[in-house]
């Protein structure tokens, strides 16, 4: 079984300043909490995508459009005020890592196994998964996914692979891209001149799901908070992309040396080093604190603080009174899909979840893709921003 993973934890724990207090978890983990009334502010008032995703059996020649709905918040226990956690994964545009996979039918069968893999993992253990994936992959699904689907339907139910993950194991679709701005014509730009809103197009085109409005990563240095929050326009797609929801922020420079550490939910006035962590109550795009997520299972250097130890510290702090109750706080882990294969790391991911799974039982973790996050955050907590910086 292909079995490998890069992956990162990210915790977030108590309070921020100016951050107000917001009402503890209402419901117990043993009932549903009611279906919040659609909001009038803040990131979830936009309408979310349903991950229900086209069969192609019989289809017409143009598609239908996907239905949307909202998000419903996550369960919590009453009396706890829990860590959300949300697994998520990248692919990249990155030829020298991913054309292996990209552009040939063996390798694009070893990736397929491989996210299936994890997928099924992670479904297995209550996971909620968010998939950020970038267009090389996508082109690869467009390139060779009906003959893999032919030849062995057994491993999908007969389903195309991301209708699949959809339909079958919760998997919320985003988009993640290393944008090339066009003009000037700036960053990855080396095959196709695609930025967010011509991923999303792509997703949709070749994939029948319309991707949830997250920004899976991005950079000062790559696009400003003003330009996503008027919705970008493609290079290439005439349709424009409105995100609601912000992960994955890396800092001034991008490349992981500046990337935020900051943990829970809030609306950042801009992407500058002075204003990101000012909450701006109007705001349009909600930031989910990504807290320390390198160095336990990722390539891309160590970690001032071990990703397990934030989590579990965190929980700890939470439960004994030393990090402030009744606000929102967040946690990521994080693996890329290439190391996912050649590292083999899928043990380890079980690992983790195995490390993690007691504080799961107790309610004071809980799995949450992005967009449940966000309606966590507006359901349980009013959308009181939470800054919360952690100090080994």
């Amino acid at each position: 079984m292909v079995r490998a993973v890069i992956m990162t934890l990210v915790l977030a724990a108590a309070c921020s300043g100016g951050a107000t207090t917001a009402p503890t978890a209402d419901a117990p983990t043993t009932s549903e909490p009611p279906s919040p009334a659609p909001s009038t502010t803040g990131p979830i008032a936009a309408t979310l995508p349903s991950t229900t995703a086209t069969t192609g059996e019989a289809a017409p020649a143009a598609p239908p459009a996907p239905t949307t709905t909202l998000v419903t918040p996550p369960t919590t226990v009453a009396g706890t005020t829990p860590v959300f956690l949300t697994v998520f994964s990248h692919n990249e545009r990155t030829a020298s890592r991913y054309d292996a996979y990209a552009t040939d039918p063996a390798g694009y069968a070893v990736w397929r196994a491989a996210l299936l893999d994890v997928a099924r993992l992670l479904h297995e253990r209550g996971v909620r998964y968010s998939w950020q994936t970038d267009y090389l992959m996508v082109d690869a699904i467009e390139r060779f996914e009906a003959d893999a689907l032919a030849a062995d339907p057994g491993p999908t139910d007969a389903k195309p692979l991301i209708t699949y993950l959809v339909e079958d194991l919760g998997v919320s679709v985003e988009p993640h891209a290393h944008e090339c701005i066009d003009p000037p014509r700036v960053g990855d730009c080396t095959r196709e001149p695609y930025d967010y809103a011509d991923v999303v197009a792509r997703i949709t085109e070749v994939t029948g799901v319309v991707p949830a409005p997250v920004i899976g990563g991005t950079s000062e240095a790559e696009r400003s908070l003003e330009e996503f929050a008027a919705c970008i326009p493609g290079n290439v797609t005439d349709k424009p992309w409105c995100p609601t929801i912000l992960t994955g922020f890396a800092g001034t420079r991008g490349g992981h040396a500046t990337d935020d550490h900051h943990s829970g939910v809030w609306r950042p006035s801009g992407f500058g080093a002075e204003d990101f962590l000012v909450d701006d109550p109007s705001g349009r795009i909600a930031n989910v604190g990504r807290g320390y997520s390198l160095g336990a299972f990722s390539s891309f250097g160590g970690a001032e603080v071990d990703p397990l130890t934030f989590i579990t510290d965190l929980a700890d702090r939470l439960a004994d009174g030393r990090a402030p109750a009744g606000r929102m706080y967040t946690a990521t882990l994080n693996f890329n899909e290439d190391a996912l294969i050649e590292r083999d790391l899928l043990d380890d991911i079980a690992a983790v979840l195995d490390a993690l799974q007691p504080l799961v039982d107790e309610g004071r973790v809980i799995y949450a893709n992005f967009p449940e996050v966000i309606a966590a955050w507006e359901h349980h907590y009013g959308a009181e921003p939470n800054i919360f910086a952690y100090e080994p």
